[in-house]
């Protein structure tokens, strides 16, 4: 016979184990009633894995409505993405969206160019979460990464020196031509994304396998990769449309890397050089050429270095001084500045800023055509600003500081559009003009050249009375005469 044990609780013990079971009842059922009832932000809540009945049931009317240059289905495989996206990596769609409207711009600019689809743009997220930088495990890189040797056919220079898969403008010539070859190819979108996935191969052998010519009828018959890419592709074309909707806060990059200009660099230059010329870090140089293996830009027809706009007009100066001979003093003054290597600072405040009134009834896309600027620039700059507007509201437009001098009046003197991408002061001491008397000058005032400063802006500021013939007959300026800071030029107020 064993013998029994009996065990006797202890009523606190008891009591506190209720109470704490209660409230953890409690709880949930709180957070299950206010998930169900608030839908949006959708799943905003910290470390939360899964949608709610109400969210998902959100989720598939959206995916429904969106327009898309492919078939969109409820696939498990887009709402796992989705997920992805919007609840298990936060940050790192938050870091997406905050990249956007440095490179979305251009890749519309190419795809439009080309006379391909705008949506073909969120191919690069789902590559390279839109990092110029990225590299696969494969060896594929850049932001539409691609492997050498297909870099290479596309006419991207590949070797130890310079990787042009991370060149952001040359490799999106080179994806859009892909792309573009691909659709002749095929003649289905669905069917590109595939190849550009898996190799056009791949996706023939699938057809020829399946008999099939339907991505979703013959997606069985793909690598498991290929078989999700375009499932991927529609979760991605969704984060970047409901991406807000859903909680997401972009983090933006910094003006100057949402406002680049490509200066011409034919005979190289190195990045440490081009930091010091415009007086930015050469963290930011390399954030923005991210093609240079070796900090230097090495020489070559089509050879460019990428820098802020505000400071193109610094490195297009310093370039052509250094090739022409010109202004050895300034150059070694240049050359002798302190190197910034770290940061990349907020220089929000050397832009000029315009508040402009966005209409009533008015479409953002078609208010940004209309200032010839990106819907994505004026999203992140005024992120209240809704895609449609029902009232007049006032946004914000960021420029460059030189872009401010082109007024419509010098536009009615001379078409700035032709002028040659070498530099101002080249355009104005290779002009040729007939000599004009200057007997007959009228009225005018000195005006000191400035360091930095081109002609083309002294007539810009301070001689737009008059035309671009008589400002440079009247101070004598032709041929290889070009005129140094610190001259006195004739300006007629």
């Amino acid at each position: 016979m064993s013998d029994q044990v009996t065990f006797t609780a202890d009523p606190t013990f008891v009591v506190i184990l209720f109470m704490r079971n209660f409230l953890l009842v409690y709880c949930l059922c709180i957070a299950s009633f206010s998930s169900a009832q608030y839908g949006g932000p959708i799943a905003s809540a910290t470390g939360a894995t899964t949608f709610s009945a109400y969210e998902e049931q959100e989720i598939l009317q959206r995916l429904e409505a969106m327009p898309s240059i492919i078939s969109i289905k409820d696939h498990p495989i887009t709402q796992s993405y989705i997920k992805g996206y919007m609840l298990r990596y936060r940050d790192k769609s938050e870091k997406i969206l905050g990249r956007a409207p440095a490179y979305l711009p251009m890749f519309e600019a190419e795809l439009r160019r080309q006379g391909l689809p705008d949506d073909l743009k969120y191919l690069a997220i789902v590559e390279s979460a839109l990092d110029p930088t990225a590299l696969s495990r494969s060896g594929a890189g850049g932001l539409w990464q691609f492997m050498p040797g297909t870099g290479q056919m596309y006419g991207l220079t590949v070797n130890n020196t310079v990787d042009e898969r991370g060149d952001p403008e040359k490799a999106t010539r080179a994806a859009v031509q892909f792309l573009k070859d691909e659709y002749e190819r095929f003649g289905d979108w669905s069917l590109v994304l595939a190849a550009y996935n898996g190799g056009p191969g791949r996706v023939r052998r699938a057809m020829r396998r399946s008999g099939k010519s339907d991505f979703w009828e013959m997606r069985s018959f793909l690598p498991r990769e290929t078989r999700n890419y375009v499932p991927a592709f529609v979760a991605a074309t969704y984060l970047h449309k409901y991406g807000l909707s859903h909680g997401l806060q972009p983090q933006n990059v910094t003006l100057d890397e949402q406002l680049v200009t490509s200066v011409p660099a034919p005979f190289g230059i190195s990045l440490t050089e081009a930091a010091q010329a415009t007086n930015i870090s050469v963290e930011l140089m390399r954030r923005l050429n991210p093609h240079c293996r070796k900090d230097y830009v090495p020489a070559g027809r089509g050879a460019a270095c990428r820098v802020p706009t505000r400071v193109a007009k610094d490195l297009r100066n310093f370039i052509e001084w250094r090739v022409r001979g010109m202004n050895p003093e300034l150059i070694k003054e240049i050359q002798s500045r302190p190197i910034m290597m770290e940061g990349i600072p907020d220089m929000t405040s050397e832009y000029h800023v315009e508040y402009v009134d966005f209409p009533a009834d008015t479409r953002l896309k078609d208010f940004a055509r209309s200032k010839k600027i990106s819907e994505h620039l004026l999203q992140a700059w005024n992120p209240r600003a809704s895609t449609y507007s029902t009232q007049t509201q006032q946004l914000k437009i960021y420029h460059a500081e030189y872009v401010e001098v082109v007024k419509p009046i010098v536009r009615e003197k001379y078409d700035l559009t032709r002028m040659p991408m070498i530099s101002l002061q080249t355009l104005a001491v290779e002009q040729v003009f007939k000599p004009t008397s200057l007997e007959n000058r009228g009225p005018n005032a000195n005006y000191t050249l400035q360091r930095y400063e081109s002609l083309l802006e002294v007539w810009q500021k301070h001689a737009s009375s008059m035309t671009w013939q008589e400002f440079v007959t009247w101070n004598s300026i032709r041929g290889a005469d070009v005129p140094a800071p610190g001259t006195r030029l004739y300006v007629r107020q």
